[in-house]
C-alpha cells in the first residue's frame, strides 16, 4: 500500500474478544519506535471502511482500523438479546485490542461520530494510555435531538410485524422498519443541500411500495432508495443494539465522575483536536462547543476547528483531505 508516496506494509488479524473475533487492520509497522495511531469508526451500520482514508496518515506511526463486534468483518452476533450490547461492551474491547496488540501508548486515538464517544472514553479513563485525542463531528454526550431520533428508528423497526420481538429469524425479516428507521437517520448525516444535489431529476420510484402515497420529487424517491439498499448489508438486531448503546452513553459515570465537567481534569498532559462540521445536523455543531469549553475549563490543551462543507455530518467521509493536514500537523506537533 502506498501513503503519501511511501510504500507502507499492512496486516490484518482478529484478536479474541470473550469467544468473538475483533478483526484489526495495521498500516505501517507497528514496532516502529514512535507508537502507533488508532482510529475508532461511528454506527450504526458504519464499519471501518468509511473512515478508510485516514490510512494515509501511516508512515513513521502505524494506524490501527478495527471493527466492532457485530459490524465489518468481526463476529457478526444477530441472535443476542438487548442485555447483550452494551457501551460496555464496546469500550472493552478496544481497550482488549490494544492489550492484544501489545501497544502501551497510543500517540492518538482518532474517532469520527459515535467513534468520537470511544476516544473520549479512552482518554478519560485511561489518560496515561493515549496522548492525542481527535473527536470528529462527535460530542461529550447523548443530546436530546439524538435520544428522539434513535427512539423514532427504534420504535420503526419494532413496530413493523415482521419484527416478531427480534425472533424474525427463519421468517421473513423486518424489511420495512429498518429502512424507515436509515431513512429517520439518514437525512441527519448528510445535509439537506446534499440530499437535493444527489437526487436524480426524475422519480425513481412513482409509488411507495408500502402505501397509497405517490411520490412526486426526487428527493422522496432518493430516500427511498436508501433505505432500500440498507436493509440488504445490515440486520435489523444490531442496529437496534447500537442505537441502544448510543442511547445509554454516559462519559461522567463510565469515568466514575458525578459531574462531565470533571473527567476532564485528568487529561492535562493530552492535547485536543476537536473538529466540527458547520452543516453537521447529527452532532451539532454547540456539542463540540460545550466539549471545548470543558476542556479549556481543566487547562487541557484543546485546538477547535470547523469544517465548512455542504456534506453535512458524513463531511469526513466524503471529504478527508479536509480533516487530514490538520491531524498530521498535531500528530507531529511536540507533546
Amino acid at each position: 500500500m502506498t501513503t503519501e508516496g511511501k510504500d507502507v506494509t499492512t496486516r490484518e488479524g482478529f484478536a479474541p474478544y470473550r469467544g468473538y473475533q475483533t478483526w484489526y487492520r495495521i498500516t505501517g509497522d507497528l514496532n516502529a519506535p514512535k507508537p502507533p495511531l488508532l482510529v475508532a469508526h461511528g454506527g450504526p451500520g458504519c464499519t471501518h471502511d468509511y473512515v478508510d482514508s485516514f490510512s494515509d496518515l501511516a508512515g513513521d506511526r502505524a494506524v490501527i482500523h478495527y471493527d466492532q463486534v457485530g459490524n465489518g468483518r468481526s463476529t457478526h452476533l444477530p441472535d443476542k438479546g438487548v442485555d447483550f450490547w452494551t457501551v460496555d461492551f464496546f469500550k472493552a474491547e478496544l481497550h482488549n485490542l490494544i492489550d492484544h496488540l501489545g501497544i502501551k501508548v497510543l500517540h492518538a486515538a482518532i474517532g469520527a461520530s459515535i467513534g468520537g464517544y470511544l476516544s473520549l472514553s479512552l482518554a478519560t479513563r485511561f489518560p496515561d494510555r493515549v496522548r492525542i485525542v481527535v473527536p470528529i463531528a462527535s460530542g461529550a454526550e447523548t443530546t436530546v435531538l439524538q435520544r428522539l431520533m434513535n427512539f423514532e428508528q427504534i420504535a420503526a423497526i419494532e413496530l413493523d410485524p415482521n419484527f416478531r420481538g427480534g425472533d424474525y429469524y427463519g421468517h421473513t425479516p423486518p424489511r420495512n422498519g429498518l429502512a424507515a428507521a436509515r431513512r429517520i437517520a439518514h437525512k441527519t448525516f448528510v445535509s439537506l443541500q446534499d440530499i437535493r444535489a444527489r437526487a436524480r431529476s426524475e422519480v425513481a420510484y412513482n409509488t411507495c411500495p408500502f402505501g397509497w402515497y405517490e411520490m412526486n420529487h426526487p428527493v422522496e424517491s432518493y430516500l427511498l432508495h436508501q433505505g432500500i439498499k440498507f436493509v440488504s448489508r445490515f440486520d435489523a438486531n444490531t442496529y437496534l443494539r447500537i442505537l441502544d448503546a448510543w442511547q445509554w452513553f454516559d462519559l461522567a459515570a463510565e469515568a466514575g465522575a458525578d459531574q462531565l465537567e470533571e473527567i476532564f481534569t485528568r487529561c492535562t498532559a493530552q492535547k485536543f483536536l476537536v473538529f466540527s462540521i458547520d452543516s453537521d445536523a447529527s452532532f451539532d455543531h454547540e456539542e463540540q462547543a460545550k466539549l471545548v469549553r470543558m476542556l479549556e475549563h481543566a487547562h487541557v490543551p484543546v485546538t477547535w476547528i470547523t469544517v465548512h462543507s455542504g456534506k453535512g455530518h458524513d463531511s469526513f467521509l466524503l471529504e478527508p483531505e479536509l480533516f487530514s493536514p490538520h491531524i498530521s500537523q498535531i500528530l507531529h506537533s511536540k507533546t
